[in-house]
């Protein structure tokens, strides 16, 4: 009897029984001989349900060998939940998509840029305006009146003084 099988690579081979060992039990030892693995080692499933040993083994079939993987003893669920525990919990919400695949941090920074362009803008046009008025008033003259009728005497009074003198010590001298 020619039984169908995909073996571990899922390469799909066939295996030959004898009529009188038609079970699951020879068709695992035929494999693993033809495979060159333990029979202890695989097992045997035919449309996703595992098949026991003593079960008689159809023709028309796809038989489907798998290996058995060593369990651990568990305990990895505790392990998680005691880090957990030890984990700053964050508000940070930075590194999230929005419903269109964004990245939340992307987003929040065009909204700081375009805030920061509208700010520097207005801050520019506000210099702008400074520097005008600065310039205009550096154009008119100051409207600073000085009016001290003393001091005006009094300086009137030196240059005729100084003039008086200059002609009195040209006359001395000629």
């Amino acid at each position: 009897m020619s039984i169908l099988y995909r073996n571990i690579r899922g390469k799909t081979s066939r295996c030959t029984l004898n009529e009188s060992g038609n079970t699951i039990y020879s068709m695992r030892t035929e494999i693993s001989k033809l495979e060159w693995l333990h029979s202890n080692e695989i097992y045997i499933t035919c449309d996703g349900k595992i098949l026991q040993d003593d079960v008689v083994v159809g023709t028309g079939k796809l038989y489907s060998i798998w290996p058995k993987l060593p369990g651990g003893k568990g305990g990895f669920g505790s392990m998680l939940r005691a880090i957990g525990a030890q984990i700053e919990k964050t508000t940070n919400r930075e590194a999230c998509r929005d419903l269109s695949g964004r990245r939340l941090r992307d987003i929040n920074q065009e909204k700081m840029l375009q805030e920061w362009a509208e700010k520097k803008a207005e801050q520019d046009r506000a210099q702008e305006e400074r520097r005008k008025q600065k310039l205009e008033r550096m154009l008119h003259p100051p409207k600073h009146d000085f009016h001290d009728p003393e001091y005006e005497k009094h300086r009137t009074a030196i240059t005729d003084d100084v003039q008086d003198a200059l002609q009195h010590g040209m006359q001395v001298k000629i």
